[in-house]
């Protein structure tokens, strides 16, 4: 395929056929993700890498549908074979750029290797899907950070 195709093909998929992601995928994966832009080149972003029911289970737990936090949670998440968190090293943004970065530039460098990632998916032919709907500190505690 090449890039447009790529672009274009791209979808958010919410029904997974259970078959499973290799571990040669999910590197790929997570080196398309290491590719992307950073600010500064400060690469502040770490995976975290769940395959687990009982981690799926905890990080659909600490989502919800549309704009309200007291909406259900996104329980599609438990079907995916596997479920990649991108998660930003604040401190890394801080001692190069300050408060400036944690408004604005931690989030745009995850963005960035966030859809690497997703592109790197239709690559490998693999469904995908970003989610944007949780509460920050349920998550941080599904991901025990």
């Amino acid at each position: 395929m090449d890039f447009e195709q790529v672009v274009f093909a791209r979808r958010s998929v919410r029904a997974y056929t259970g078959e499973p992601v290799s571990d040669g995928e999910i590197e790929a994966l997570l080196s398309y993700g290491h590719a992307a832009p950073s600010g500064g080149n400060a690469c502040g972003w770490a995976f975290i890498v769940i395959r687990s029911a009982e981690g799926k289970r905890k990080v659909a737990q600490a989502t919800y549908c549309g704009a309200c936090e007291a909406n259900p949670p996104q329980s599609w998440l438990e079907t995916a074979p596997v479920l990649i968190a991108v998660v930003a090293d604040q401190s890394a943004y801080m001692r190069k750029y300050g408060r400036h970065a944690l408004d604005n530039l931690l989030y745009l460098d995850a963005s960035a290797c966030v859809e690497n990632m997703l592109l790197g998916a239709v690559h490998l032919n693999l469904a995908s899907c970003y989610i944007s709907g949780f509460r920050m500190l349920d998550m941080a505690k599904a991901l025990n950070l």
